[in-house]
């Protein structure tokens, strides 16, 4: 009889810690639940899937609301081909409570219509299309669009990361992030025309965006406020929102660089109240329906390498006592001139250039020329 040589067995080259490693990453892959093959409705199937389990949906429309199980993949087959609709307002058409892993991609979320109810009482008693709460989630490749109330919420410490989401024409804020631990990661996203701001960060959260598209909202396109709320914003595309291009207030801080926002009704760029930080670096601010950028009432802004040309008024201007830098932008054809300092009027009207080396914002008066 040969005798086994355990040298040459495969297992011999992995050891015991190998054996621990591998045989748990077998059951990683869990098992595919099909709607509406396996199960009529997309939370029947999550009701018997288990963490590592991927429920998939065909293209069609499906009912709502659904809540995620933690550790479940939620799927259309193609984006743009399902749709999870609910006319129920009281509850978010899909929710993600407390679950530690999980993603959904490939949705669409709506709102429909409920039979018998006014517009307002709709408005008032709805809750977000998409609601994440106190978890860790991936979403992808998704749209909100036509809801009563906001399109995404995340609140409670929630830590969930959005790719390439849309949120559209939805009743109030595009994306809202609120509470302290919570912390959002929003990476070439696109919020747009919802009927108040695009995106809203408020009560201690912590936004990031990167590559993302906010535009054609009825107020502002980004605003951070409230005490300890922080964000940063890079390599987004702000422009024909209503009011202000960006607003951070309340004492929130942010960093705003490498953006660009033009045509907004108001400001491109503005921070205001005391105790409120913002860093203006790298951007372009242009064609705004007032000035490019904006530190008010004791802001403490510094602004660092930005272009800001042809707003309707001026390029920069800074008021009641905001302390700050004003560093290496360059001013250009804004039509009431780059307002800097009371010692440096720079009031010409056209074609007004001004490269700025290091200014001290501490002296400024109180109040702005007109």
């Amino acid at each position: 009889m040969r005798k086994f040589n355990d040298r040459a067995h495969p297992l011999h080259f992995l050891g015991i810690f190998g054996i621990l490693v591998v045989l748990p990453n077998l059951a990683v892959w869990g098992e595919i639940l099909t709607v509406p093959k396996d199960y009529a409705t997309i939370q029947a199937a999550m009701n018997e899937a288990d963490s590592g389990d991927t429920i998939q949906v065909q293209a069609g429309a499906y009912a709502g609301p659904v809540r995620l199980k933690s550790g479940v993949c939620l799927q259309g087959v193609v984006p743009g081909s399902v749709v999870l609709y609910s006319d129920t307002f009281s509850q978010a058409v899909l929710s993600a409570v407390d679950c530690e892993a999980g993603t959904i991609a490939n949705l669409t979320l709506r709102h429909e219509d409920e039979a018998g109810a006014s517009s307002d009482t709709q408005k008032k008693s709805s809750s977000p299309l998409l609601k994440l709460k106190h978890s860790a989630v991936q979403v992808r490749n998704c749209y909100m669009v036509n809801g009563r109330q906001n399109g995404i919420e995340a609140s409670d410490g929630d830590r969930s990361q959005l790719f390439n989401c849309t949120c559209l024409y939805n009743g109030e804020n595009g994306l809202v992030v609120q509470g302290a631990e919570t912390h959002t990661q929003v990476s070439e996203c696109s919020f747009n025309a919802n009927a108040n701001h695009g995106i809203l960060g408020a009560d201690g959260a912590t936004l990031q965006l990167d590559g993302c598209v906010v535009s054609g909202n009825l107020h502002t396109g980004i605003v951070v406020e409230g005490e300890d709320t922080s964000a940063q914003v890079r390599d987004t595309r702000i422009y024909r929102n209503r009011d202000e291009g960006v607003l951070i207030q309340d004492s929130a801080s942010a960093c705003i660089e490498d953006s660009h926002s033009m045509r907004n009704g108001e400001c491109g760029l503005k921070a205001k109240d005391e105790n409120t930080h913002a860093l203006f670096f790298n951007n372009i601010s242009e064609f705004n329906g007032l000035d490019g950028i904006v530190s008010a009432e004791a802001a403490n802004t510094d602004t660092i390498q930005n272009t800001i040309h042809n707003n309707t008024r001026r390029g920069i201007l800074y008021y009641k006592k905001c302390p700050g830098l004003i560093q290496d932008n360059i001013c250009t054809e804004n039509v009431q001139g780059a307002y800097k300092s009371a010692q440096w009027r720079l009031l010409s009207r056209w074609k007004v250039i001004s490269v700025n080396k290091m200014v001290s914002m501490a002296s400024l008066l109180g109040k702005p020329p007109t």
